[in-house]
């Protein structure tokens, strides 16, 4: 199997767990979500909606004048992570809502829809952070594993793609060493900081010092030269070899071999 079809094999795993994680975590959500309604039954008004993730949950209403759903409030469970033993640590239940003048009937219901919700919570509040916990509980270990088979996958796309990049860039300097690269656009090459060769078009190193740390690099350019017969600029392409440090070339090796030819 080549580099590219082991890279096609592990793309189409990822996708596939990521899949995975992405349908037991929706399945969480509902389930969770389930639970605040029937914790709310009898508070809450059918037809209303909960919504969010399991950290918190938005209770919506339906609004005439507002021709859409509505936000009452939003319930959450805020914790600090124990990293000691890695889980939540204290959880503590919190009420947000937004004020304004009450001169509707939504605006009425909705504060009596608040108070009660509120009255519920503090009341009950060790069942609303046991459910909380119980729901994250549940489906720990298989999004754990999940979650730990995607990063591996992950990692291994990462490498593989890193040494195709490296041997991509290899072949990139070998044709340069060689028979010399052309790009698709102009490119510019630095030399140093306040030295840059711009408008090239091909590349070729020359030679390169018995030490590796010098090289000679002809620079194929375009330049715009003015014909004072004609009086308009010409365009003329001239070649012209420098000498650089290898380590500069290295640097930009890869920016110039995504614009090669």
């Amino acid at each position: 199997m080549t580099q590219q079809q082991t890279l096609i094999v592990l793309e189409e795993q990822k996708t596939k767990i990521s899949k995975m994680v992405w349908d037991l975590e929706e399945q969480k959500r509902i389930e969770f979500h389930q639970e605040v309604k029937e914790k709310l039954e009898g508070i809450i008004e059918e037809g209303d909606e909960v919504v969010g993730g399991v950290e918190y949950v938005e209770i919506k209403r339906f609004n005439k004048e507002y021709e859409g759903f509505k936000e009452l409030m939003s319930i959450r469970w805020e914790s600090r992570w124990d990293f000691e033993n890695d889980e939540d640590g204290e959880v503590k239940m919190k009420l947000n809502y937004y004020t304004t003048w009450c001169d509707n009937d939504f605006e009425f219901a909705r504060l009596v829809t608040l108070g009660k919700v509120a009255e519920e919570v503090k009341k009950n509040e060790e069942e609303w952070i046991s459910m909380r916990v119980e729901s994250k509980k549940k489906f720990k270990v298989s999004l754990t594993q999940l979650n730990q088979d995607k990063w591996k996958v992950e990692r291994e796309i990462r490498e593989l793609k890193a040494e195709m990049r490296a041997q991509e860039q290899q072949e990139f300097f070998d044709k340069m060493k060689g028979e010399g690269v052309r790009f698709v656009d102009e490119v510019s090459f630095e030399k140093r900081n306040n030295e840059v060769y711009g408008r090239i078009i091909e590349m070729q190193i020359i030679s390169i010092s018995k030490s590796g740390k010098r090289m000679e690099i002809k620079l194929t350019q375009r330049h715009n030269v003015w014909n004072y017969k004609e009086q308009i600029y010409e365009e003329v392409i001239q070649a012209n070899v420098i000498d650089v440090l290898t380590s500069k070339l290295m640097d930009q090796l890869g920016w110039l071999m995504d614009k090669k030819n």
